[in-house]
């Protein structure tokens, strides 16, 4: 016999409607139960009823699971100045406080709180100014685990190959599985970073990239410029670190501040062994994002810039045209494959102008490059494509 706390427990994740109803249930049956409590709000949360959640997160301050909880509702709904207001000594907290403070433009403060807890000596890295064109770019990207599969870089891989024009181009994926990969491979030793924080070792001496410049892409990319070469093989300040801009991505909900979904780099730059060997777990348990510890290395020195490039971030209100010219990044949800489900799903409810998107940026750039496919989309009689027509 399966208890109502089990069943809940259970169904959280796949039916969080489900599981709100069955917390109202416990709650009611035992009004003393704070765990319960705080875990409809929890529930609540995935259904978007963040008012009702906030309320009852509210109740139970004290408890540590409930400010963890409150303190990534209020960054959800950016209200970060509560969230500096709770208590809590959790590395989820401190994670929280290090978002919350991005969030309000406070980077100064954010990173000296984390260096202040960290033990080691601050890395010095100097800004060097002269301008570097590239002989020979290797484009990297990393794939570790199951959240993406070999589709991922085939398809990223198969674009770079379409598009870019030049010869000298290389191409590696650093990953733990290697399997239906189509790309060029290199093998992420078990000591790398984990998750995200797998992007740090491609700055070691061990990655031994080479070249003049080495520029890396997040997997869930997507690219419709056919001349991304002429933004890769720009001129940029020797040694020093090329990247994403915040406030150009609109889920991150902070302005000025470094995402790392594209990156370029000169591979002798000085800072590299400093991004990898500088990684400690003291930095781990002050901060959850690698863009944060980017941020905390490079902010004083100003040995960075933003990438004058035509990046993107998904969102569902743009249309094709927005589209038309552009390197679109997927921070979050959805991903590429998510809005193919979708569609495929429910397509026969779906907008003409919808239609449209999805046939441009998902069918004609992304599957469309699977090797298997190729000729079958350039088919005016494929299947896949009938099916958005």
């Amino acid at each position: 016999k399966v208890s109502w706390r089990d069943a809940a427990n259970r169904v959280g994740a796949k039916s969080p409607r489900l599981a709100v109803a069955l917390w109202r249930k416990i709650c009611a049956s035992d009004i003393q139960d704070e765990e319960a409590r705080v875990k409809l709000a929890l529930a609540l949360i995935k259904i978007n009823h963040e008012k009702e959640a906030e309320q009852i997160l509210n109740q139970f301050k004290h408890r540590e699971d409930a400010c963890i909880a409150l303190s990534g509702l209020l960054l959800k709904i950016n209200e970060p100045e509560q969230c500096l207001d709770l208590d809590g000594t959790s590395i989820e907290m401190k994670y929280n406080r290090q978002t919350a403070l991005r969030q309000l433009g406070r980077y100064d403060e954010a990173i000296e709180l984390a260096w202040r807890n960290i033990n080691n000596a601050r890395p010095e890295i100097p800004k060097i100014k002269t301008m570097i064109l590239p002989e020979k770019v290797t484009i990297v990207c990393v794939k570790w685990g199951k959240k993406y599969d070999a589709a991922y870089v085939n398809r990223l891989y198969f674009s770079l190959q379409r598009f870019f024009l030049h010869d000298d181009f290389s191409f590696i994926c650093f990953t733990d599985n290697s399997e239906n990969v189509r790309a060029p491979c290199r093998k992420l030793p078990s000591h790398a970073p984990k998750g995200w924080w797998a992007k740090a070792f491609l700055f070691s001496a061990e990655a031994n990239l080479q070249g003049t410049r080495v520029c890396y892409f997040d997997l869930d990319t997507i690219i419709t410029v056919s001349d991304i070469a002429q933004y890769i093989y720009q001129e940029q300040p020797y040694q020093t670190l090329g990247l994403c801009r915040t406030c150009s991505i609109q889920n991150e909900s902070r302005s000025h501040g470094f995402n790392s979904s594209i990156m370029t780099w000169t591979p002798d730059s000085h800072f590299c062994d400093i991004i990898f060997s500088s990684l400690t777990s003291q930095v781990h348990n002050e901060i959850y994002k690698f863009d944060h510890w980017l941020e905390m290395l490079f902010w004083s020195s100003k040995s960075y810039f933003f990438l004058p490039w035509p990046i993107l971030d998904y969102r569902p209100n743009r249309s094709a045209s927005d589209y038309s010219h552009a390197i679109v990044l997927f921070p979050l949800y959805p991903k590429p494959h998510h809005l193919l489900l979708q569609y495929d799903e429910k397509h026969q409810n779906i907008s003409s102008s919808s239609l449209v998107t999805l046939r441009f940026l998902i069918f004609d750039h992304w599957i469309s490059l699977d090797a298997a496919q190729v000729e079958d989309v350039r088919n005016p009689e494929n299947k896949i494509l009938d099916r958005v027509s």
